[in-house]
């Protein structure tokens, strides 16, 4: 079969990563088709207002899920962090299969950094245990492994008093490593463009590696405001323990993305100082 464009089918459109990767590969070319469960939302409304076509279904529909493969040349497969790793997994698989049934050329997995060692995490053992059924399945997958987002900053960093509170990760020289969200479209629309190349790899992939004390710095440096790690619970308490520990398991372990490479692929790749100057927190 032959295309005037090439369709790629992305999940989570109207989330971070899947929107970062939609207006991505609309920049690319690709016509892009997203799977929306409420088509009349306002999220997916934007969406469809940039052109992309909007499909109604649902990752706990299987039917819908090969429905909206037709014709696609690529589909770019993300799962909401659940807590509930039975569900997740059903999710991820089901996405599997029906790109299986489909024969989807190539198929690009959104998972985390460290899923696959044993993090000891629920979510993150969900996204390992999708990453072994995507290969168990020998699909053409790409798989990313992002590193903590920097856009996550957005709802952790606040402004008290005259100075800016963040989530305390860990001690002063924890060291983490973190990526833009825009970041992962990139990299998601590279594989997508380049599937010789990416088919059959797995990549960790992060914009910065700093310590807390740095990272502390480089807030003070933007923002010109002093910068207090808070151990407190937090609104998103179950999203900061995960980090916390994620965060001192990868410390001890190691932290794997190679930002230098990565940067050689995509020399705009965003350090968290670039971030914060362009993000326009609220503080």
């Amino acid at each position: 079969m032959s295309y005037l464009r090439k369709v790629a089918l992305v999940l989570g459109a109207t989330g971070q990563q899947g929107g970062a990767v939609a207006r991505q590969l609309l920049t690319s070319g690709w016509s892009v088709r997203a799977l929306v469960r409420d088509p009349q939302k306002a999220e997916a409304q934007e969406l469809h207002n940039l052109g992309i076509e909007l499909v109604k279904g649902d990752l706990d529909l299987p039917a819908t899920l090969a429905e909206a493969m037709q014709d696609v040349q690529g589909v770019f497969s993300v799962q909401a962090i659940l807590y509930e790793r039975a569900k997740e997994v059903q999710q991820g698989k089901a996405v599997a299969e029906a790109a299986k049934a489909m024969h989807v050329p190539h198929l690009v997995y959104s998972s985390a950094i460290g899923a696959n060692r044993d993090i000891g995490i629920a979510a993150f053992e969900a996204k390992g245990e999708i990453e072994r059924y995507l290969q168990a399945l020998k699909l053409p997958v790409t798989i990313l492994r992002p590193a903590m987002f920097m856009d996550n900053f957005r709802f952790q960093a606040r402004r008290v008093n005259g100075s800016i509170y963040l989530p305390a990760l860990g001690d002063a020289e924890t060291s983490i490593q973190a990526i833009a969200v825009r970041d992962i479209g990139v990299f998601a629309a590279l594989a997508l463009n380049d599937p010789q190349t990416y088919i059959g790899k797995a990549l960790e992939i992060a914009g910065d590696e700093l310590t807390l004390a740095r990272l502390a710095e480089v807030f003070q440096q933007v923002f010109g405001l002093p910068v207090v790690y808070q151990a407190g619970s937090s609104e998103a308490g179950q999203d900061l323990q995960g980090a916390r520990k994620a965060s001192a398991f990868l410390a001890k372990e190691g932290l794997k993305a190679d930002i230098a490479s990565l940067r050689q692929i995509h020399p705009q790749l965003l350090s968290l100082e670039a971030w914060l100057r362009q993000a326009a927190l609220p503080l």
